[in-house]
């Protein structure tokens, strides 16, 4: 009796845990026909999940390493048998996309990205359904684009959305907390007083926290600021205008933290207990005339800071997702 090509009874496993640095692998699999195994990992082609698969270039072991390009993206692995009758494919199971709420789960207080915005609303992508909101048609920023996803473009004049009062603790529950902003500056003013007297991408209006950015002599920073029980305490990384980015800002219960995109992170700044203020949240404005100008594509915002694996997960995410450099 002639042998048979190979046959697959029992479909392959694809397990593991999901992200940057972690190791997946992948079982053959029932056959009959008594075959050799090759193995050929695939990676989704839709961001979130779905999409058609293709070949992952040198992945072709039993096991596989994600790499930041694959994050956001469904994974899944072909083993394919061969006997001398023949080669057959076999596709394993598909390991689910990575989402920023997903590698977040109930850390996660806000989330706004390229979903459900609008000239005049930002809805929220977390599930806690803390909208924002601009009523006035001469402050409402444009829709326009940022690494090929919708966006908002603040004009740097009098453009943004806010959050209407209510206890800001919602979002950043004094400290710890963790803020990632994805954006593009056109311009930034000159100006070299108090933090919250500049460019504030994200900030409330009662001076407690924010994001701004400070033109000084030339010199282009990113800063974070809080207001603690000592008073108010800020730390800065250069920034630079023009490019789209990745401002990683948080403080881990001993000391705030800053980063711009894959540079040096700053020097940690220690901050004590949280001052006890609340203000309406504002996206493109702080307290003032201090407007942004320029895309904020994405802002997360955190009530606890982000494990090392979920930051480098979720900058991953948002280097896939819009094109910074993380």
């Amino acid at each position: 009796m002639p042998l048979a090509p190979p046959a697959n009874t029992v479909a392959p496993v694809a397990s593991g845990t999901r992200g940057v640095g972690l190791s997946l692998s992948v079982t053959t699999g029932t056959w009959t026909g008594s075959p050799s195994f090759t193995y050929q990992w695939q990676r989704g082609s839709t961001l979130r999940g779905g999409g058609s698969f293709s070949n992952i270039g040198g992945a072709t072991a039993s096991s596989y390493v994600e790499v930041v390009a694959d994050v956001g993206f469904d994974l899944r692995c072909v083993v394919t048998g061969t006997n001398p009758a023949g080669a057959v494919a076999a596709n394993s199971n598909t390991l689910a996309a990575q989402t920023v709420s997903s590698i977040l789960g109930s850390k996660l207080a806000l989330l706004q990205d390229e979903r459900g915005l609008s000239v005049s609303a930002i809805v929220d992508q977390s599930g806690n359904s803390r909208d924002f909101s601009q009523g006035t048609a001469t402050f409402q920023p444009s829709v326009s684009t940022l690494g090929g996803r919708a966006a908002l473009d603040y004009d740097g004049v009098d453009n943004y959305m806010e959050r209407p009062a209510t206890a800001l603790s919602v979002y950043v529950p004094g400290i710890p907390f963790h803020v990632m902003v994805v954006l593009k500056a056109d311009a930034i003013s000159t100006n070299s007083g108090s933090a919250w007297l500049n460019d504030a991408a994200v900030a409330d209006t009662s001076q407690f926290w924010g994001l701004h950015f400070r033109d000084n002599a030339g010199t282009r920073t990113a800063i974070g600021y809080l207001t603690d029980s000592g008073g108010v305490k800020s730390i800065s990384a250069s920034f630079a205008i023009g490019a789209a980015s990745c401002v990683d800002w948080f403080q881990d219960g001993t000391n705030m933290n800053l980063q711009v995109d894959a540079g040096a992170a700053a020097a940690p700044v220690a901050t004590g207990a949280a001052a006890t203020k609340t203000g309406t949240l504002r996206v493109g404005l702080g307290s003032g005339a201090t407007f942004f100008d320029g895309i904020i594509a994405s802002v997360i915002l955190c009530n606890a800071v982000m494990s090392a694996q979920q930051r480098t997960d979720v900058r991953a995410f948002l280097k896939n997702q819009y094109g910074v450099t993380t």
